[in-house]
């Protein structure tokens, strides 16, 4: 999948740094949460770097689906726009 955006959330004051997604699989967009443990992967990600999903968990939260990632592949050669 193609990371679309990344962007860091939460709470400024929190000693957690937490981000979310939105990716692409070329046709459909899916917001998504990065569990904690993931943070150090995503923080060099771009807009346009490939991820392949090793390990997810579906959620809704406030009425809205999400994607919780807890494992993923950043691949770190690829940054193409695939649409």
């Amino acid at each position: 999948m193609q990371v679309m955006d990344v962007r860091q959330i939460g709470n400024p004051q929190s000693t957690q740094e937490r981000y979310r997604l939105v990716l692409s699989d070329g046709i459909h967009l899916q917001q998504a949460m990065l569990a904690t443990q993931l943070n150090e992967k995503i923080k060099k990600a771009v807009k346009g770097s490939m991820v392949q999903l090793l390990e997810y968990i579906c959620n809704t939260v406030q009425n809205r689906k999400y994607a919780l990632f807890v494992d993923l592949y950043r691949n770190e050669g690829c940054v193409c726009a695939l649409g």
